[in-house]
């Protein structure tokens, strides 16, 4: 049974898991038992004591660095984990969730780990792996020298998208990003290099706080949403189809729209993107979605991980997964 597993039986986070059976961090006595009761029941300390030994704890730690993003998000940094996991336990490692890493922390925060998994988006990444001073792989940041990196191929997905609305006549594309995280950018700049290039017309709206609420913490930022829809659709040139860079942004998007009497996937053509069908699974009628196979990242970030302790001195590696169109 895997640490995603005993956190959702014991009603927890991932992290709160992890520090538990990892002795790390700060953890309430009940809590504590809960989820020690759980693991027992799994069986989860015995086989980890069998396949440690007597060669002492083998760790590969996971860390967000980007408070926009967090272990309670959804179901999306949960998978990713979960699949890692998968290929690093036969091999006889763990995973250590540990809290969101920054370059004053990472260092203590890993002391123990053989290698780094960090996911998030991150402008100045060399500082925080050269603070790290142990392999680091990189999830959603390309340009992380010397980390390798993992992540989804965005220059695809935006042409692809854009193949799509051009092949339903559209004209004039629409786009929303959260300009602070630079993938996200990506996505609607390649989009709008190959709508160029068909003479196809293409808007792009942002706020670098988008994907942050009032509080500070993750989620959507409706007001600045409204903002940018506004600026948009102003006047009789609005874009005829719009692609949204998540799904927890589409469902807001969706209210946005109607509130506007403007009918989604009527009036205006939607993508949306990660395919986290708790998100859009009750819109009607539900948009096509670019699925980013986060299991796959996972797994291809723990197997590098993996080869990377073996190949200490080789350059680093750059893999870029394809993404689908699943329309419904």
């Amino acid at each position: 049974m895997s640490i995603v597993r005993i956190a959702e039986l014991a009603g927890v986070s991932v992290a709160t898991v992890s520090n538990v059976l990892n002795s790390t961090g700060r953890v309430s006595p009940e809590t504590a038992q809960k989820v020690r009761r759980v693991a027992e029941e799994a069986n989860f300390q015995i086989r980890r004591k069998r396949r440690n030994g007597s060669q002492g704890k083998k760790r590969i730690a996971f860390s967000l660095v980007d408070q926009v993003l967090s272990f309670q998000q959804s179901n999306w940094i949960l998978g990713l984990m979960g699949s890692a996991q998968l290929v690093i336990e036969p091999c006889g490692y763990s995973l250590t969730v540990l809290p969101a890493a920054t370059v004053d922390t990472i260092e203590k925060q890993t002391r123990d780990a053989a290698a780094i998994i960090l996911y998030g988006y991150d402008p100045a990444p060399e500082a925080i792996i050269a603070a790290a001073g142990k392999p680091v792989i990189w999830i959603m940041r390309y340009d992380c020298n010397p980390a390798d990196a993992v992540m989804e191929d965005n220059r695809e997905m935006g042409k692809m998208v854009a193949e799509y609305f051009v092949a339903r006549g559209h004209q004039h594309l629409g786009y929303i990003a959260d300009t602070r995280i630079e993938p996200v950018v990506d996505r609607g700049r390649y989009m709008t290099q190959y709508a160029a290039e068909q003479k196809c017309k293409t808007t792009t709206v942002g706020d670098d706080q988008l994907f942050t609420n009032d509080l500070g913490r993750p989620g959507i930022d409706t007001d600045k949403l409204d903002k940018l829809l506004d600026r948009l659709l102003k006047g009789d040139k609005r874009p005829t189809a719009l692609f949204v860079p998540g799904d927890i942004l589409t469902v807001h998007v969706y209210a946005s729209l109607q509130k506007r009497g403007i009918r989604p996937m009527k009036d205006i053509d939607i993508v949306s993107c990660n395919n986290e069908a708790v998100y859009y699974e009750r819109l009607d009628p539900r948009p096509p979605v670019v699925e980013i196979d986060i299991a796959s990242i996972g797994k291809v970030a723990a197997q590098t991980a993996l080869w990377r302790l073996d190949n200490i001195g080789m350059p680093p590696t750059k893999v870029l997964l394809s993404p689908k169109l699943l329309i419904p």
